[in-house]
C-alpha cells in the first residue's frame, strides 16, 4: 500500500510540473507564459540602460513586447519620439490617447496592427507592444504578469 501511495504521488509531482507555466523573471517584472505561450529568446538586459522581453504565441498569431527604458521622460513625450522614429520606418501611426495613467497608439504596417502603451514613474519609460490579437495579448499581461513597480505597468485597459 506504501509503494502504491509512493507512486501515485510521484506521479502527481510529474504531472505538476509538466502543466506548470513558464515563469520569466526579471528585475521589472514576473511573467507566467500559459502553455500557449512562448519566449523566443532570453530577456535582454542592458545594465544603466534598460531591458527587453518579447513573447510570442506558439501559432506565431500574436506577439508581445515588453521594453523598460531608462529615462526621465514622461511617457507622452517618450512616446512622441518613438512614433517619429516609427513613422521613418514606413508605419502608420495614429495619434497618442491617454489612458489609464500613460498613451497609447495604435499601429499598422505591411498588413499587420498593433497598439503600444507608454507609461512612466519618472525614472524609467515602459513601452509595451502588442501585434496580432489586442485582445490576447491583454489577456497575457493581466492575467499573468506580476510588476515589481505598478507604475510602469497600470491596467492595460481603456
Amino acid at each position: 500500500m506504501k509503494k502504491i501511495f509512493l507512486l501515485l504521488a510521484a506521479c502527481f509531482v510529474l504531472l505538476t510540473v509538466a502543466v506548470r507555466a513558464d515563469e520569466v523573471k526579471t528585475e521589472y517584472f514576473t511573467i507566467e507564459l500559459p502553455p500557449d505561450w512562448k519566449q523566443p529568446r532570453p530577456a535582454r538586459n542592458i545594465p544603466g540602460r534598460g531591458l527587453t522581453a518579447t513573447f510570442v504565441t506558439k501559432d506565431g498569431k500574436t506577439a508581445v513586447n515588453i521594453a523598460i527604458v531608462q529615462t526621465s521622460l514622461r511617457a507622452r513625450e517618450f512616446a512622441a519620439h518613438a512614433m517619429e522614429r516609427a513613422m521613418e520606418r514606413d508605419t502608420f501611426v495614429t495619434d497618442a490617447r491617454e489612458i489609464s495613467g500613460g498613451v497609447a497608439v495604435e499601429i499598422f504596417k505591411d498588413g499587420h496592427r498593433g497598439v503600444i502603451y507608454y507609461f512612466s514613474n519618472g525614472k524609467q519609460v515602459s513601452s509595451i507592444s502588442i501585434i496580432g490579437s489586442i485582445a490576447t495579448g491583454r489577456e497575457l499581461l493581466q492575467k499573468h504578469l506580476k510588476p515589481a513597480d505598478v507604475g510602469l505597468f497600470p491596467a492595460l485597459t481603456e
